[in-house]
């Protein structure tokens, strides 16, 4: 295809393109013709090493701002893809680096993994991700010419509900560069949303920088142009602008050249197969204001997928004639006249005459003790089952479903003053299982006994009055030491008193379901689930031969193969952002010491020993700064790696629970911008938060009257 120069940043753009694609410049007409950017050569060759671990393989595809590479992972032994980006400025280092440990926290069917990240000085910034097989669809409709409306609707939903993923993430994280040239069909049939080179996290007002700026003609909305604001409606308008493409083979027109007159074609004019509704839900989401879009994808997805009938509008009855009333109002005085007049004459008639034209207001006997009217019918509503968690005075949780019967809707035209007519309340539900909700709602998990039992509760750390409470594994009455494995809880489960043995249990989101952790050894009993922030591994301590104290490294779901590693510790492991090492506490000469692992994925294991007189360790997600119980778990202790130094961060306060000792543990926030951490407050525990400097101490959950804790976030 041929292209033209932009003057600004001398890249390659379309021939039709008015504005260029990697900086925004207008492309001026009569500029020079050169290649496609794909030929020029790659900037990294086949076999070349990248980080001792990735061996290029080949080049899979090129834009502005680098390429994107088939590799092979030498420690995996498996193929992967690697995205290159050669803007190497300090603001670029940063943001990469950013936007690099937010999507190694990713984890959805429809989006690859990014399982690393590194830089390497004066070359370039790199993600490693999962390598998607498969074609993309610009491909597929260049080949075969537009899509079936009703697969490319299939499509659509699942990359609709890749982004409402991605969309309701803290901080809510915008693609910006949905196209068919980045959707990926395997060959099982399912689609994959692929390059997160222009993938940011929102915050309002926050204008997009020079660095991360670029647009795809077509796809990308008007505010995307320039150093416009962009947010999830941004997503929406190229979501349905790919859909557009797929159904009629063609790239719609530019948001820009659409400005002061919108010329878009509909696109049920150019595919007689497209539903009207369906055309309708596309020329929304393509709104060049972004108000007018649908604001979220799901309604989007909806609109797709349901089409609701258009609300019938019944006409407006015809108003009656009026007539005057003043002949009738006169009438009525001369008969009323005429009847008093019968009435002196006749006394016998008189009185019966008058109270037929001006009737008595004193009601009589049976009148005033009449049995009352029966209340307004009510037709109950086919809606939706909705489930509401109240709080009983016990501090317990009754979840009571309400029936589509108990949404009444009356019949009658409501009257404007209070009833004071005494309502039956609903008839009582038995109560459901509780169901776990989604984890990407609530991203503090821990341990509370607010129910009488310790148990694992959720909680919304931008909203702390938005928390719920996970459902215990059946046959166990405790259940602590939460920990998030990408979007599923894994938990310690205890049988305090029966014959079940302590395990791990791990909690699906959504569906609620329970599974209980099939081990690649055979323990007596499992503690302490730890899994990498990626949702490959997971680190657990084990009970042998009636003892703890040996840790296992198992792949996540385990594949029953046997232990990726194994080696004697107590555990408690915190991993390393990457997922390439972890942090581990064990007992060693009389006393608590904590030490770093490396290469474990090669089953060696390669141990450091990095402190003494530390348990509970914490790794930071930059890896440069640990924290820790220390002072023989007195206090809350931060040393940075590099230099060694070691500071008090806080004094930690203990109180037993039913005369049982509690420990006190930390995590760090997937920004590094907090450190919780569990200590008593006020007669019981609770979940604190500070930052890494000893400011802004806050109780998080100060007005629980109950004990939280063993912290854990999601990452």
């Amino acid at each position: 295809m041929p292209t033209i120069t932009c003057p600004d940043c001398k890249k390659p753009n379309k021939s039709t393109s008015q504005y260029c694609a990697y900086c925004g410049e207008t492309l001026h007409g009569g500029l020079s013709q050169t290649n496609p950017l794909s030929t020029d050569p790659p900037t990294l060759k086949s076999d070349t090493i990248l980080q001792d671990r990735y061996r290029i393989v080949a080049e899979l595809g090129r834009g502005g701002f680098g390429a994107v590479y088939k590799a092979w992972d030498i420690n995996l032994n498996r193929i992967c893809a690697i995205k290159e980006n050669l803007d190497t400025t300090e603001e670029a280092r940063r943001q990469f680096t950013r936007e690099a440990m937010v999507l190694a926290g990713l984890s959805h069917p429809n989006l690859p993994r990014v399982t690393d990240h590194f830089i390497i000085a004066g070359q370039g910034q790199y993600l490693v991700m999962d390598f998607i097989e498969g074609d993309d669809l610009e491909s597929l409709v260049e080949r075969q010419g537009p899509i079936t409306p009703d697969q490319a609707i299939t499509w659509i939903s699942q990359i609709a509900d890749a982004l409402g993923y991605l969309h309701t993430h803290k901080p809510p994280i915008v693609h910006r560069d949905v196209k068919p040239a980045n959707i990926r069909l395997t060959p099982q049939g399912s689609v994959f949303l692929v390059d997160f080179g222009l993938v940011k996290q929102y915050h309002p007002h926050q204008r997009t920088t020079l660095g991360a700026r670029a647009v795809t003609p077509g796809y990308s909305p008007p505010e995307q142009y320039g150093t416009g604001i962009t947010d999830e409606r941004s997503d929406i308008y190229a979501l349905a602008a790919t859909l557009y493409s797929l159904l009629t083979g063609t790239d719609p027109m530019e948001s820009v050249q659409r400005v002061g007159k919108d010329t878009l074609v509909p696109v049920q004019k150019i595919n007689s197969q497209v539903k009207p509704y369906v055309g309708q839900a596309i020329q929304r989401s393509m709104s060049l204001q972004p108000d007018q879009r649908y604001q979220s994808v799901s309604d989007f997805n909806a609109a797709l997928t349901i089409h609701v009938p258009p609300t019938v509008v019944q006409p407006t009855a015809q108003k009656p004639q009026t007539r005057p009333i003043w002949p009738i109002v006169g009438a009525l005085v001369i008969l009323a006249l005429c009847l008093i007049s019968v009435g002196l004459f006749l006394p016998k008639y008189g009185p019966s005459l008058v109270g037929m034209i001006f009737p008595s207001t004193t009601p009589s006997p049976t009148t005033l003790f009449a049995t009352p009217t029966q209340p307004n019918t009510i037709t109950p509503t086919a809606t939706m089952e909705i489930t509401q968690v109240i709080e009983t005075t016990e501090g317990a949780f009754d979840n009571t479903t309400l029936t589509p019967t108990q949404f009444p809707t009356s019949t009658s035209t409501p009257s404007p003053y209070p009833s004071n007519t005494p309502t039956q309340p609903p008839s009582p539900t038995p109560p459901p299982t509780p169901t776990a909700p989604p984890t990407g709602v609530y991203d503090l998990a821990f341990a509370s006994d607010r129910s009488g039992q310790i148990s694992i509760y959720l909680m919304d750390t931008d909203n702390r009055s938005d928390w719920t409470a996970l459902p215990l594994p059946s046959g166990y009455n405790r259940a602590w030491w939460p920990w998030f494995c990408q979007s599923r809880i894994a938990i310690e489960a205890q049988d305090r008193g029966g014959s079940n043995p302590q395990w791990i249990f791990i909690i699906e989101p959504g569906s609620g379901s329970t599974t209980r952790l099939k081990p690649s050894v055979r323990p007596q009993a499992l503690a302490v689930p730890r899994c990498s922030p990626d949702g490959s591994t997971i680190a657990y301590t084990i009970k042998q031969d009636g003892k703890w104290g040996q840790l296992v490294v198992d792949s996540f779901p385990a594949d029953q193969s046997g232990p990726i590693l194994q080696e004697p510790s107590w555990g408690y492991a915190s991993w390393s952002l990457g997922g390439m090492y972890y942090y581990s506490m064990n007992r060693e000469n009389d006393q608590w010491v904590i030490n770093r692992t490396n290469d474990f994925l090669s089953g060696a294991g390669n141990r450091t020993h990095i402190v003494s007189d530390g348990k509970y360790p914490a790794i930071s997600p930059d890896g440069k700064n640990l924290v820790y119980v220390c002072h023989a778990t007195a206090d809350l202790c931060i040393q940075h790696l590099t230099s060694g130094e070691t500071r008090t961060l806080i004094d930690l306060a203990y109180v037993k629970v039913n005369d049982e000792k509690f420990p006190a543990s930390a995590v760090w926030s997937s920004d590094g911008e907090w450190i919780y951490f569990s200590s008593e407050d006020g007669g019981d525990w609770d979940i604190f938060r500070i930052r890494p400097d000893s400011s802004g101490l806050q109780n998080m959950t100060a007005d629980w009257e109950s004990n939280e804790l063993m912290p854990a976030l999601q990452w």
